[in-house]
This record gives C-alpha cells, structure tokens and sequence, in this order.
C-alpha cells in the first residue's frame, strides 16, 4: 500500500510580501538569482511558495545576519 504524503502548505504571491518584506520585482531577482525559494507552479497562470521552503530562507537570513556580527 502507498502511503499518501502529508499536504504541503503553500503561499501565494500576495501573502509573501506581509512574511519576507520584498516586492514583486526584488522576489523575482533573487529567484533568478538562485537566492530565493523558486516557486511551483499549479496552473498556467499560478504559483505558490512552499511555505517550509520561504521559512528555511528565512532562517538562513537571520543566521547570517547573527554570524556578520560575531568577532
């Protein structure tokens, strides 16, 4: 029997900017950068964010911002 994966949480567009800060167009530079979480898109003209994938870049940013000031 195939076990059925836990549902992800996924975050649209309008909801990443009230969690990371950035607009549209400074989101979509760092994903063409590599330093954003690429979205998935569920639809021709849809896309989320997994919402554990926005968290852990999150994380990420403030563990460098703790290590910049570390002597």
């Amino acid at each position: 029997m195939t076990e059925i994966p836990e549902p992800q949480r996924v975050l649209r567009e309008a909801e990443l900017s009230a969690l990371d800060g950035l607009r549209k167009t400074q989101r979509a530079e760092l994903i063409r950068r590599g330093l954003y979480p690429a979205p998935v898109r569920i639809s021709d003209r849809r896309k989320v964010w997994l919402a554990h994938e926005v968290a852990s870049w999150q994380q990420a940013r403030i563990s460098a911002r703790s290590t910049k000031g570390a002597l």
